[in-house]
């Protein structure tokens, strides 16, 4: 009786011991294979600890997730938000976000316009990845985190690397990413959606039916939001993603 009192004190011990750590928000640089600057907001604890990698949606920046990062930090772990090219601090009069929508006057344009900018994300995501975490073993798991039109980037780098879980909301995916996300390895997936809009519903189940790894979860809200605005009207999914992450670090 006595041994097994002790190993709960122990359990309870390890598990207080990530809660609540205090870790510093930094902005730091990358240059892009083309050169251009990115700018993300990393929250780092060690070299050791698990780390997670937070992409945007297409109506966001960084400074969306500070809540989300900051829990996750809070578990001991290191968080990454990056802002993707033409978003937030990674600008210039090339690439922005904000000249787009003040530039074009309907919404094909738009994006067509958009599109000029994402075609590099996915290669500025892996030069980001590697400038962090490729250039040395890896005895910490990487979790990857990705909202709306950016899952698409995170399957492309997740064919790449070798990722320890996935937290999918509002995914938007083309044809050609539906395929391309079955033929990846089934690691650990948070699934999460809204019943309110339908076609990342749907995705969201399909992606879920299909994933085999039997710790991927699937939740699905009755709200009106959709992608970062979950996160908004829901703040508790911050907790919740920051727990399911927990739970599959090992």
């Amino acid at each position: 009786i006595l041994l097994i009192v002790l190993s709960a004190l122990l359990v309870m011990s390890v598990g207080l011991s990530h809660a609540n750590v205090q870790s510093d928000k930094t902005l730091i640089e990358f240059k892009a294979t083309d050169g251009f600057t990115l700018m993300g907001n990393y929250y780092k604890t060690s070299d050791q600890s698990p780390s997670a990698f937070i992409l945007h949606d297409c109506s966001n920046t960084s400074k969306a997730y500070h809540t989300l990062a900051q829990s996750i930090a809070g578990l001991g772990w290191n968080a990454l938000v990056l802002d993707m090219r033409g978003y937030g601090k990674s600008v210039s009069d090339e690439y922005s976000h904000d000249h787009i929508k003040s530039d074009v006057s309907d919404i094909l344009h738009y994006q067509a316009v958009l599109e000029k900018i994402k075609v590099h994300w996915s290669d500025d995501v892996l030069k980001v990845y590697n400038e962090i975490w490729g250039k040395k073993p890896l005895p910490q798991p990487i979790s990857l985190i990705s909202f709306g039109c950016n899952v698409a980037t995170a399957i492309d780098l997740t064919s790449k690397v070798e990722l320890k879980s996935h937290v999918i909301i509002t995914p938007k995916l083309s044809k050609n990413y539906h395929e391309a996300y079955k033929q990846l390895n089934d690691v650990p997936t948070f699934y999460i959606s809204s019943v309110h809009h339908t076609q990342s519903f749907l995705l969201s189940e399909e992606l879920f039916n299909w994933n085999g790894n039997e710790n991927s979860r699937l939740l699905i809200l009755k709200e009106n939001s959709v992608g970062t605005g979950l996160l908004v009207n829901k703040p508790e999914l911050n907790e919740e993603i920051k727990l399911w992450l927990m739970d599959n670090q090992l």
